[in-house]
């Protein structure tokens, strides 16, 4: 059979091979990931101008922006290949699968970015404070999800994880308001 019979035999029998069902259901979740695209930048635009109104850290409002947009980006997601016609059972055993291995793989990682949180919510310190980490005295010049930048006063540039920050017990914590030192030391219990 010639490929020119053939072809009209499947735009006669579209039915039979639901082309076209399938086609609009494809346009209509392109179209959908675009304007709900759209909308997600949109969002983050408007907590982003919340957040400065508000006055919230930059490193703070940074975070809590990506977690914001990978939620709704994976949202966004899901929902557009639930209308192509994919079983959403398929991405809820990939997601579980997928956190367990991430979980185990990144074991360490997933402590400082933790912690990094903690210290988030907690804020002990902040850029531009001085903090004595282990009887150095050292200027904090960013505080990330999963370090913190130090500076010390012989102007050395050191990266400490924040699960060491956070997992140091803290002896003699106290913040000065003139000066703005909080004080860190390890404690050994043996």
């Amino acid at each position: 059979m010639p490929l020119i019979t053939q072809l009209q035999h499947i735009f006669t029998n579209a039915a039979e091979y639901d082309f076209m069902n399938w086609g609009v259901k494809l346009f209509g979740s392109l179209v959908a990931f675009v304007i709900g695209f759209f909308l997600i930048q949109f969002v983050l635009r408007s907590f982003k101008m919340v957040f400065r109104a508000k006055e919230i850290e930059w490193n703070q409002s940074t975070f809590f922006l990506v977690i914001i947009g990978y939620v709704m980006l994976s949202l966004l997601f899901i929902i557009v290949a639930a209308n192509v016609g994919l079983p959403l059972a398929i991405f809820g055993a990939v997601i579980a699968i997928a956190g367990w291995t991430i979980n185990m793989a990144l074991n360490d990682t997933l402590i400082h970015f933790l912690s990094g949180m903690k210290l988030f919510l907690l804020r002990p310190f902040s850029v531009g404070d001085t903090i004595v980490v282990n009887g150095e005295k050292s200027i904090v010049e960013e505080i990330s999800l999963f370090s913190t930048k130090l500076k010390s006063l012989h102007d050395t540039k050191f990266i400490v994880p924040n699960g060491v920050i956070k997992g140091r017990p803290v002896a003699g914590f106290h913040v000065s308001d003139m000066q703005g030192v909080v004080e860190l030391s390890k404690t050994d219990k043996e």
